[in-house]
């Protein structure tokens, strides 16, 4: 099981979203930086015992797009997309998509 992250990502360690220091090559400030807040954010950080790789979610409920992460050294990597209702993979286009309505 994962662990919440406090304050969606206003809270945490230094090199997080939204915490002074944070690093610009960090891909999860890259998207909440365009999009905002997620609805969650869950991280296998701090779990024991601890996984092999340090995983984290984020997920935007209303545009049925989760973006998972691995731990890269004090920063995250995009991993790739996932829907949250089916669990299945979608491709970045999709998630683009489903991030970018048409109006």
């Amino acid at each position: 099981m994962s662990t919440p992250i406090p304050g969606r990502g206003r809270a945490g360690r230094r090199g997080e979203p939204g915490i002074p220091g944070m690093t610009a090559n960090d891909d999860i400030s890259v998207l909440t930086g365009r999009y905002g807040s997620p609805d969650a954010d869950e991280s296998s950080e701090g779990m024991t015992p601890p996984p092999p790789i340090v995983t984290r979610r984020i997920t935007y409920n209303k545009q049925r797009v989760t973006a998972v992460y691995r731990r890269d050294g004090s920063s995250w990597k995009l991993v790739g997309f996932v829907d949250p209702d089916t669990h299945t993979g979608i491709p970045p286009r999709v998630a683009f998509d489903r991030m970018n309505p048409k109006r």
